[in-house]
């Protein structure tokens, strides 16, 4: 079958395929940021796959205003599910689009990791397999174990490159045999578009009345690795010693509903903001006082390294890769512990002194031309 190329420009052919749905999670943000950067060299042909849904926005223009496609099947996503349920869908769209260069996939798991590239490999024998591992986590059950060391043969047979946002994401998905010839790409970002901006600050300020408030912010999906339940039992205890704070929650997700109920029953659904994702997420960055991210498990998250681009005291879960911590304003703090949060908060904001620090931050390693330049030449080697 004839290569997926423009007509009159050859272009090496890139399916990103997706193991969840293309929301606004740190994969989509990656995968976004990706395709903004490599566009430019005009050498490079995308199209997006995942078995689930799209709502991002900002990805949808994206691929509109390349001319180019995002394949989805509509499925209903649902955390924990049987991902080899989906492997007759899977084979059907693999075998009627196989004719890509190479095919990118991004998931935080596993077995889809192992069903997609097996899937590929059999419909696509010629192209470039990549896995790249977006997350990872502290309690790694027995069983995750033995399925990695089983995968390992089936992946290292499948698979022609491995990357990983951190070296915890590739201790996590990968074995220690696949491990050693990981990549490690940093998850890169366009840092000016994170920086702080004063007028958006006060635009935000105003808009929502959180004059003379301090903002405590997250944005994260509302699923249960991002530990909703959490913040809220921080946000209640918070409100005992100190009524002037607002707690700012920015995403959609499964849980939602859920954690809006429980806001309620906890008596502080008042002080805090509930903000659907949008196209404009980084100008929220500005709003906020403090960052919290207090994940059960991540990879490489990339609103931790947003929120220190702007300038934010940035709190972390002790389960977040310590490779997330590029500011001297960034703490890890054990999720077993809802007072270590309550008392590091009000700490930070006794001792705010004006709207942003001026951290020491190499932005360079995760600067998008610089990250992405690396995935372009993978991309580019050995077709």
């Amino acid at each position: 079958m004839e290569k997926t190329v423009n007509k009159q420009t050859k272009k090496l052919s890139i399916l990103e395929v997706f193991g969840e749905p293309i929301t606004y999670g740190g994969q989509e943000s990656v995968v976004y940021n990706m395709i903004s950067n490599l566009k430019l060299d005009n050498f490079f042909y995308f199209e997006l796959f995942t078995p689930y849904y799209v709502d991002n926005k900002n990805i949808i223009d994206l691929m509109k205003d390349l001319g180019s496609k995002i394949h989805s099947l509509g499925i209903e996503f649902k955390t924990g599910d049987n991902r080899f349920r989906l492997i007759k869908q899977i084979k059907q769209f693999i075998s009627k689009h196989n004719n890509f260069d190479c095919y990118h996939i991004h998931t935080g798991s596993l077995t889809t990791m192992v069903m997609y590239s097996y899937v590929i490999k059999k419909y696509c024998p010629n192209a470039k397999i990549i896995t790249h591992a977006h997350t990872s986590s502290e309690n790694e059950s027995y069983i995750h174990k033995l399925l990695k060391i089983f995968y390992s043969i089936l992946l290292s047979k499948n698979v022609d490159c491995f990357i990983a946002c951190s070296n915890k994401a590739a201790m996590f998905e990968y074995s220690k045999s696949i491990v050693k010839k990981t990549l490690i790409v940093n998850n890169g970002i366009e840092i000016n578009k994170f920086e702080f901006n004063n007028i958006e600050r006060t635009k935000l300020i105003d808009k929502y009345n959180l004059n003379n408030k301090f903002v405590i912010g997250n944005i994260a999906r509302y699923t249960s690795e991002k530990n909703h339940y959490f913040m809220l039992s921080v946000f209640r205890e918070l409100l005992k010693q100190d009524k002037n704070l607002y707690l700012v929650l920015i995403g959609d997700g499964e849980l939602k509903n859920n954690i809006i109920e429980l806001s309620k029953e906890y008596n502080i659904y008042n002080n805090i903001l509930f903000i659907d994702n949008s196209s404009s997420i980084n100008k929220f960055y500005n709003m906020f006082d403090v960052f919290i991210l207090p994940s059960i498990y991540e990879g490489l998250p990339v609103v931790a390294i947003e929120a220190q681009i702007n300038g934010l005291p940035t709190l972390l879960s002790d389960k977040v890769s310590l490779d997330a911590k590029i500011s001297s304003g960034t703490e890890f703090l054990s999720i077993d512990r809802v007072d270590n949060w309550v008392s590091k908060i009000l700490e930070i904001k006794s001792n705010s002194k004006s709207l942003r620090n001026n951290y020491s931050i190499d932005k360079k390693i995760f600067d998008r031309d610089y990250t992405y330049k690396l995935i372009g030449d993978i991309y580019s080697i050995h077709l």
